[in-house]
Order: C-alpha cells, then sequence, then structure tokens
C-alpha cells in the first residue's frame, strides 16, 4: 500500500489497534496485566510522528505500595528494501519514560 485509498493526502494510517486484559496470580498476589498492540503505516517522513505513542499509567509517591509499570516494551519496523520486507527490532532504551502529572502546590 503506497497511499490510503480513502485520504490519498494521509501521511500516515493506523492499520489497527488491539488491546486485551489478563488477571495473573502472582505470589499470591494478583496482577492486572494489560496487553496493547497498534500496527501503523506510515506513508512519509512526516507520518512518523505517528509512531510514537502514549501509554499512560498510575505511578503514585514513593513508598505507595499499588503502582503500575511497563514492562517488556517491543516495537519492530517494516521496511520494503529490494523487493523483500526487511524487520528490524527497536532496541529498548528508545523506550521513555516521562512523569507528565502536574506539580502539587503545597
Amino acid at each position: 500500500m503506497e497511499t490510503y485509498p480513502q485520504d490519498t493526502t494521509a501521511n500516515a494510517v493506523v492499520i489497527y489497534k488491539k488491546g486485551k486484559v489478563l488477571c495473573e496470580l502472582i505470589n499470591n498476589d494478583f496482577r492486572v496485566v494489560y496487553e496493547y498492540e497498534t500496527k501503523i503505516k506510515v506513508f512519509s517522513t512526516e507520518g512518523t510522528e505517528y509512531a510514537n505513542i502514549t501509554i499512560p499509567f498510575y505511578s503514585p509517591d514513593k513508598g505507595a505500595t499499588l503502582k503500575e509499570n511497563l514492562s517488556r516494551p517491543e516495537a519492530t519496523v517494516y521496511n520494503i528494501e529490494n523487493g523483500k520486507t526487511v524487520e528490524t527490532k527497536l532496541e529498548k532504551n528508545i523506550f521513555l519514560k516521562k512523569d507528565c502529572r502536574p506539580p502539587i502546590n503545597k
């Protein structure tokens, strides 16, 4: 697919988004696990910004027992080179963790 037929000026298109929620019992403690998967087709350099994904999660102040975290992030890029699909798995250091909470005025 070289362009998106419904909008030939589109720089990128989301092909699909999929989410799954699981409950796991680990060390006598229930954990809720969210799996998120998305596939984006980028048509131009301007479209690469759509490949930047934000995954919000709850991260309380230090010392709290309940928290969420991001584990096992994976990302793969597929390119067509000389008519063949080339798969490149991205390094884990491309994932950024950023605190987006507004500051609390005391």
